[in-house]
């Protein structure tokens, strides 16, 4: 009998392409589970999947024979391994530029909460911008942020309540996570909401100066701006971290304050004209943490130094806004 001769049909696990595709499926699984809605990605994954087995089951033999051919030689290809390794290092070489930030509700907020993701250069919370932002609610229970890390800038979040994380430390191929409301804490900030007539007789020559201080006469001066347009009377928000920008929440809180102060019936437009001034606002860094309880002092001058106004400001909760003047 004769001998067949040897095969040289290479087993499976010698063609090029099976570790090429295998590494690069999991250097991609592995940034889409860090970095993405895990549950949305699986979900979406498994549609796919299931769809396709579904149009595969009902595809002639030939076709499945000739996919099966198509994907074997893909495999065998050392010029498509080569490619899968290229891009599958790429990916991972890139991993270490992304990171991700995941806030999960502890329980579903109702109403909405809006979340701010604030930067600033390490060390310089002063200079810190709203980067980006997102939305917790009953029907999205997840805010995702993807981001680049960089060891010279700082992170952290706020809400719209004026709570806060403590700065985020992020890393390459990092996903932090974060759980609302349990990481985030009360943050300190007073609303000074001047009237407009204090701008009277402003100019570049004769500022209004607005000084923040401890009550006392030793009383250490913790923040100080100074206006010179008289055409508006921004808000000015005292705290140790830029508040993120007024929502609708606080201009309705800021329209209600101004008609319980009022002592006339208020002109609807005239009060919304406040407003929106007021949303407009400056942030006067306080040089130290604020806490409830405090006692501090509100002096408005003009430019030759004389006092035009005077208020005392009890610190009563964490957000207290504080009409400076009369109504």
């Amino acid at each position: 009998m004769k001998k067949s001769a040897p095969s040289t049909e290479r087993p499976v696990w010698k063609w090029p392409g099976l570790w090429a595709w295998l590494a690069l499926d999991i250097v991609a699984s592995t940034l889409f589970w860090k970095h993405f809605d895990f549950v949305r990605t699986t979900l979406v994954v498994n549609a796919a999947v299931g769809a396709g087995s579904l149009t595969l089951t009902y595809l002639r033999q030939d076709l499945l024979d000739g996919l099966r051919d198509l994907f074997t030689k893909m495999l065998r290809s050392r010029a498509l391994a080569l490619t899968m390794w290229i891009v599958a290092a790429a990916l991972f070489g890139g991993g270490f530029l992304l990171t991700s930030i995941h806030v999960t509700a502890a329980t579903p907020p109702n109403p909405p909460v809006a979340l701010y993701r604030f930067e600033a250069p390490l060390g310089h919370p002063e200079s810190a911008l709203v980067v980006d932002s997102a939305t917790l609610g009953r029907l999205r229970e997840h805010g995702d942020f993807l981001l680049r890390p960089r060891s010279d800038r700082e992170e952290w979040l706020v809400t719209a309540e004026l709570r806060r994380t403590s700065p985020l430390a992020l890393h390459g191929w990092g996903a932090l996570q974060v759980v609302y409301p349990d990481e985030f804490r009360p943050m300190v900030a007073i609303s000074l909401l001047p009237m407009e007539y204090f701008l009277a007789g402003v100019s570049r020559t004769r500022p209004l100066r607005i000084v923040v201080r401890e009550a006392g006469a030793a009383g250490l001066t913790l923040a100080e701006d100074t206006i010179v347009d008289r055409s508006r009377m921004p808000g000015l928000i005292l705290s140790v971290i830029r508040p993120p920008p007024a929502d609708s929440d606080t201009r309705a809180r800021w329209h209600g304050r101004i008609l319980q102060l009022a002592r006339t019936p208020a002109d609807s437009a005239s009060v919304d004209s406040i407003v929106a001034h007021w949303a407009n606002f400056r942030w006067l860094r306080a040089k130290r943490d604020l806490n409830v309880g405090d006692s501090l002092e509100v002096v408005i001058t003009r430019g030759d130094a004389t006092v035009l106004h005077s208020q005392g400001v009890k610190v009563g909760a964490a957000v207290t806004d504080v009409i400076i003047g009369r109504t």
